[in-house]
Order: C-alpha cells, then sequence, then structure tokens
C-alpha cells in the first residue's frame, strides 16, 4: 500500500532508535562518570585546603598571641605546608595576593619570585585566577600545567583559599587527563558494546518480524484494514491468505468471518421470522386485550346483576320468615278454633241430650195432662151424675180438664220446639262435625304451608349463601379478568417492544453485507 510503512521497515526503525537510545544512554553515563570523577576531585582538593589551611591558621594564632616573630610563624607554617602530601605525592602551593610564590614544593628555586604575568599553554593568566579566586574567599580555577619532569602542560582542578592576615592563598591542583583517558576508553568500549548488541538487537528484531509476520499472515496495515472491512459489516470479500497458512491471525479471521457470515444470515432470517411473529402476536394481544376488556364488563354487569339477585333472595327469604311466622300464628288459631270446635261439639251434643231428657219430661207432662183430662172428664161426668150436689165439683172438673187441655197444649208446643230444636241442634251438630273435620283439615293445611314456607326461607338462605359464594367468585374472577387484563396489556406492550427490538435489529444486521456486491 503506498504511504504505508512495512512491518518490517518499522521494526528497523525500532532498532534504530533502540542503537540511538544506547547510545545516548551510554554516552550520557559516560558524561556523568567523568562529571562524578571530576566533581570527586574538586571535593578532594577543597577538603585538603581547608585541611591545610587550618595548620597555618594555628601559626597564624600564635604569632598575633606574640608566641612567634611573623617571621618566625610565617617560615614554620611554610615547612609545615611543605611537609603536607595527599594521594602519596600531591603537595600544597602558596602565593601572595600580589603573584609571588611563597610556596612550590615540586620547584622550590621559584619561591620568592613573582609569576603574575605567567600563562598556560592557553595563553590564561593562570597565576592571576589562583590569587583571585583565593582572595574571593575560596574558589576553583582550572589552568595547564606539566607535571613534574614533563614537558607537556596538562588539564589541572584547583581549589584556592585565603590567609587574609598574611595576604597569602593556599591551593593545591589535580591532574584530570586520567579522567578524561577514562573517559575516553569507557565510550571505545561501550561503543564495542552497543555496536554488538545493536547487531544482536537488529538481528533479533528482524527474527521477530518475520515471526509476528507469519503469526498475523500478512502486513499488520492489511491485517487492520480487514478487520475495519468487518468491522463496518462488510463480510461479502473473502480474506487472501499465504499457501497453507492455517494459523495465522488472518486464517483465524477468515474463518471468523465466514462463520459471522453464516451467523449473521442465520439472524437475518431469524429477526425477519421474529418480527413477523411479534407482529402477529401484538394484533393478537391487542384482540385479546380487547376481548378480555369486554369479558371484564360483563362480568362487571353480571356481578352487579348477582348482587341484585342476592338482594331479591334476601327480601325473599325475609318474606319467607314472615310468612312463616303468620302461618305458624294461622296453624296456632286454626288449631284453637278446632279445640272450639271440639268443645262446641261436645256442648252441642250436651244440648241434644238434655233436649231429648226435656222431649221425655214434655212427653211426661202430656200423659200427665191426657190422664188429667181422663179424671176430669170422669169427675165432671160423676158430677154431672151427682146433679147439684156435683155441680161445684163438675165445675173444678172441668177447669182441671181446661188446665190439663192447655198443659197438654203446652207440652205438645214445648215438644215441637224442642223437636225443632232437636232437629236443628242436630243440624248445628252435623256442621260443627263438618266444620271440625274442616278445622282438622285447614289446621293440617296450616301446618304443610307452615313447613313448606319452612323449607322456602332455608333454601332462600341456602340460595342467598350460595348467591353470596357465586357473587363472590364473579368478584373473584372479575380481578382476575382485570389482572389478566393488565397482563394482556403488559404483554402487548412487550410483544410491542420486541417488535421494535426485532426491527431494530434487522435494521442492526442489515449493516452486514454478506452477498458480493454486483459488478
Amino acid at each position: 500500500m503506498v504511504g504505508v510503512i512495512s512491518l518490517r521497515a518499522k521494526l528497523a526503525w525500532v532498532a534504530i532508535a533502540a542503537f540511538a537510545g544506547m547510545v545516548g544512554v551510554g554516552f550520557y553515563a559516560a558524561l556523568s562518570q567523568r562529571e562524578s570523577a571530576f566533581e570527586d576531585r574538586r571535593l578532594l582538593v577543597k577538603s585538603t585546603v581547608e585541611a591545610a589551611r587550618s595548620s597555618i591558621s594555628h601559626f597564624v594564632a600564635l604569632e598575633k598571641a606574640g608566641k612567634l616573630p611573623l617571621a618566625e610563624a610565617q617560615r614554620l607554617a611554610r615547612e609545615s605546608v611543605r611537609a603536607m602530601r595527599y594521594q602519596e605525592r600531591e603537595y600544597f602551593f602558596m602565593f601572595d595576593f600580589r603573584g609571588t610564590y611563597v610556596l612550590m614544593p615540586p620547584a622550590p628555586e621559584r619561591e620568592g619570585k613573582s609569576f603574575i604575568e605567567a600563562k598556560d599553554k592557553r595563553d590564561n593568566y593562570f597565576v592571576r585566577n589562583i590569587v583571585a579566586a583565593g582572595k574571593s574567599g575560596g574558589d576553583y580555577t582550572e589552568y595547564y600545567f606539566p607535571k613534574p619532569q614533563q614537558e607537556e602542560a596538562l588539564r589541572k582542578i584547583a581549589f584556592v583559599a585565603q590567609v587574609p592576615e598574611w595576604e597569602w592563598v593556599i591551593g593545591t591542583g589535580l591532574y584530570v587527563d586520567d579522567v578524561d583517558k577514562a573517559f575516553y576508553r569507557r565510550l571505545a568500549s561501550f561503543g564495542a558494546v552497543v555496536g554488538a548488541l545493536a547487531l544482536a538487537i537488529f538481528a533479533l528484531v528482524m527474527l521477530i518480524g518475520r515471526r509476528i509476520l507469519a503469526d498475523i499472515g500478512g502486513e499488520p496495515a492489511h491485517a487492520a484494514a480487514v478487520v475495519r472491512r468487518v468491522a463496518e459489516g462488510d463480510l461479502s470479500k473473502p480474506i487472501a491468505l499465504a499457501h497453507g497458512d492455517r494459523n495465522s491471525l488472518l486464517a483465524t479471521m477468515a474463518s471468523m468471518q465466514e462463520q459471522l457470515r453464516r451467523t449473521v444470515g442465520q439472524i437475518k432470517d431469524a429477526t425477519t421470522c421474529i418480527s413477523t411473529g411479534t407482529g402477529q402476536i401484538a394484533s393478537g394481544n391487542l384482540d385479546l386485550s380487547q376481548r378480555t376488556e369486554e369479558q371484564a364488563a360483563s362480568l362487571e354487569q353480571t356481578a352487579a346483576s348477582m348482587q341484585s339477585l342476592a338482594a331479591s333472595v334476601r327480601e325473599t327469604a325475609e318474606n319467607a320468615r314472615e310468612a312463616r311466622t303468620f302461618a305458624e300464628e294461622a296453624s296456632r288459631v286454626a288449631r284453637t278454633g278446632g279445640e272450639a270446635v271440639r268443645n262446641m261439639v261436645g256442648t252441642m251434643s250436651t244440648i241434644n241430650g238434655s233436649s231429648r231428657e226435656i222431649m221425655e219430661i214434655t212427653g211426661v207432662i202430656d200423659g200427665i195432662a191426657f190422664q188429667t183430662n181422663l179424671l176430669a172428664l170422669n169427675a165432671a161426668v160423676e158430677a154431672a151424675r151427682a146433679g147439684e150436689h156435683g155441680r161445684g165439683f163438675a165445675v173444678v172438673a172441668g177447669e182441671v180438664r181446661a188446665l190439663a187441655t192447655r198443659a197438654a197444649e203446652a207440652a205438645r208446643e214445648i215438644k215441637a220446639l224442642i223437636e225443632s230444636s232437636v232437629s236443628r241442634v242436630s243440624e248445628g251438630t252435623t256442621q260443627i262435625d263438618q266444620a271440625g273435620e274442616t278445622m282438622v283439615t285447614l289446621v293440617s293445611a296450616v301446618e304443610r304451608v307452615t313447613g313448606i314456607v319452612t323449607r322456602i326461607a332455608e333454601q332462600s338462605r341456602t340460595q342467598d349463601d350460595g348467591i353470596a359464594e357465586v357473587n363472590l367468585a364473579v368478584k373473584q374472577l372479575d380481578n382476575v379478568t382485570q389482572a389478566n387484563a393488565g397482563l394482556v396489556e403488559e404483554a402487548a406492550a412487550a410483544a410491542q417492544s420486541l417488535e421494535d427490538q426485532a426491527r431494530a435489529l434487522v435494521e442492526s444486521v442489515s449493516v452486514f453485507r454478506v452477498e458480493p456486491a454486483l459488478a
């Protein structure tokens, strides 16, 4: 691909960058070591100069105290410092503020001579610099100076301090040419090591690059393009593989693309079926929801009708209880009337018996009246026979006969009345007997009616309980129907959501292209 750097080139640049990094790190490490060596020497010269100045300060104190004359104190101080050495052969030098040597152990012939105008090989007035560093209170200075028995001037690092009471400066220096030599030796050694490492790294990088290309199956840019194409949903183009490549990333991608292509095709078919099915489910749920709502409304009407029927049954039961009370009262009254009729029948029987006895008595009276009439008739006959003497007796006999006649007529009338009464009493007894039988029948009928009304009341109560249970069941069924209606609505909403999700899934899957594009 134009403008795309290959993996081998990238790895080569990585190797070059690593080499450059190692070179930089090595050079920095060498410089750091060199600077560290310089710093160590600076610290060494400073510490030794401070120690030597302390020795001189002792003699300065003796001179100030008057224990030693100035010249003797300075001589003793010079000799004391002259004998001082560090690192076996390093020494101290001293100048006065005018640049005259006060002490120079390797070249005592220079002592007492001024070197203020002396220059090193780089034309630096190094004595002036030494005096200036000391007069400043103590400082470092660098200059070039030959080693003993050598002509070549080499770089030295010196630290100079002052002895202000005597206008001296004391210092010492160390050559640093060995530091530079060690620095260059380290650079050479490091360069050789870095070169060998660079070759090894380059070979390793090339080997790794080859292995990576084999693992990927091609250039990473090509693999990225393949992955990008698959990520964009284009599954129609086959992935080109090297001959016999079965285990590389691109080979796995090719297998994944083929599997994904089949899976996406199946998902497309399935989502189409799901979308159709969810549409049918949503339609069915909507119809079921409407029918459930209608059923719920019918159940509400049924519940209202059952409540009205329950009220009617309760009213019927209450009326039946009142009718049973009335029937029981009527039965009690009928039994009382039957008892009264039976008593009346007994009374009429008694009256009938008494009437018959009266009829018998009136028959006796009638017989007595008949006998009395016969006696009166006989008395009248005898009175007539007696003539004048029997006239009064005849009158009495006539009166007696008249009384007997009236008594007989009265007895006959009484008998007729009694017979009429007996006849009526017999008729009344018959009617009362019939009334008694009727009352017995009435009592029996009233008792049967009472039983029927009682059963009606019990059945009404049972019906009331049954209707209450039916009403409860209808209410429960109504609640269940309402709940079912809610569930159906939820199912309809879920089906609609599923349909929307299926449609969204269809739209999401539609981004994949599984068939090759037509030319």
